[in-house]
């Protein structure tokens, strides 16, 4: 803008010069003072102008920008990325897109030159694609980068810039943000809508023994079964798994957080459900939970030797209105497990890689043995899917012919 500037005062000095000459007054042109103020304030204009372009551009442009344009001339543009994803049955790549979507112009296609999958979908799928692959794990499964370039997940890995420690938990909508603002608001009033003692929602026992635990803590106290496993609700009713989880939880005073299993940096979304709705979680799983959030603000059943000892640390902060309340008001992250300090860690993270090129992308040794396993799972990687498939059907058409002898 100012090489525009600069020429436009260029050919108003050359104009005023000529009307001079031709006759004109002095004072029907622009005075040397008023030229310069006029300049000014274009320059003042053009300043304040152009971030107000970039911003709209960046808004309401195809895919919202605020990575690394590119320009071309005096347009700005964004990088267009052709990518495919590959879903999970429990997770969705919405919030890795919706970064995505903030840097660059997204093509979802067929044949694409980045490839986003989860855990082995459709038995090892991702195997068929020859493209930069980008690997999410919200499942107690480790990455393997003899067949992935990046990947996100639990453990606790340093692999160049290949690798990002993201729990699946950082992604569950508005929850993680609720979960760090959970202290703020927690007067001694908050005891009064607790009308209920404990929530324990499952689908399955784990390796943990969430039902041996679930029998023993209601011998103290009626534990609100509200999944499908052991469900104990009026009418059989179970808990939906959106903000209505939330909502439910919110009433009783203790959530049951158990992980499917104790896997070291293995943290899913239960405990942070539970500091959102303003609960103290009983967790187990984790060793390394203590990393991640305050000791102060939950009970840590890795702490424990036995359910006895741990049923007796919850009654006592059952029973004691001040410790409980004190629970509550100590914050659920340790600081830099903070959600608004690490989520900005993701998109660096991501623009890292899709600000490549797609050859200059691949990390995988793509040779020699790690392409041969690649070719073998991607040929034969769905039969043993298929086996376990046909082996889960047949037990439960077992189970209900059994069920039914039973019955008669």
């Amino acid at each position: 803008m100012s090489g525009i500037t600069n020429g436009g005062g260029v050919a108003k000095n050359s104009k005023t010069s000529d009307r001079a000459h031709a006759g004109y007054s002095s004072e029907s042109c622009l005075s040397g003072s008023h030229f310069v103020v006029f300049s000014a304030g274009i320059v003042v204009l053009t300043s304040i102008w152009n971030p107000l372009i970039l911003s709209f551009c960046q808004r309401f442009g195809q895919n919202n920008t605020i990575g690394s344009p590119r320009h071309e001339g005096s347009f700005i543009t964004m990088k267009t990325i052709r990518i495919k994803c590959l879903s999970s049955y429990s997770m969705s790549w919405d919030p890795i897109l919706d970064i995505l979507a903030k840097h660059y112009r997204i093509e979802q296609v067929s044949d694409p030159d980045f490839l986003l999958c989860m855990v082995p979908v459709k038995s090892f799928e991702y195997c068929r694609y020859d493209a930069v692959r980008i690997f999410w794990s919200g499942e107690n499964y480790s990455p393997d980068f003899n067949t992935m370039d990046y990947a996100m997940g639990f453990d606790e890995l340093t692999y160049h810039d290949r690798y990002l420690r993201w729990p699946v938990y950082m992604t569950y909508g508005d929850t993680p943000q609720q979960a760090e603002m959970k202290h703020l608001s927690v007067g001694s009033e908050i005891l009064r809508h607790k009308d209920r003692f404990c929530n324990f929602i499952y689908s399955h026992q784990g390796q943990l023994r969430r039902g041996d635990f679930l029998r023993r803590l209601s011998e103290y106290k009626s534990v609100d079964s509200a999944g499908t496993l052991f469900n104990n609700m009026p009418d059989g009713w179970c808990v939906r798994f959106d903000a209505s989880k939330i909502d439910f939880q919110r009433r009783c005073k203790f959530t049951v957080a158990f992980e499917s299993c104790a896997l070291r940096g293995f943290t899913t979304e239960k405990i942070v459900h539970a500091f959102a709705a303003q609960t103290v979680p009983i967790y187990l799983g984790n060793p390394d939970i203590a990393q991640e959030f305050q000791p102060g603000s939950f009970i840590n059943g890795n702490d424990f030797p036995s359910w006895d000892a741990l049923i007796q640390r919850v009654i006592e902060v059952d029973q004691n209105d001040e410790l409980y309340l004190s629970m509550l008001r100590t914050p659920a992250f340790q600081a830099s497990y903070r959600p608004s300090v690490r989520r900005p860690e993701l998109e660096r993270f991501l623009v890292s890689i899709f600000d490549q090129d797609r050859e200059s992308a691949y990390r995988r040794p793509r040779y020699a043995l790690p392409l041969t396993r690649n070719e073998r799972l991607a040929t034969w990687g769905h039969v043993p899917y298929t086996i376990l498939r046909i082996r889960r059907e047949w037990r439960r058409f077992w189970q209900r012919i059994t069920r039914g002898k039973q019955d008669a």
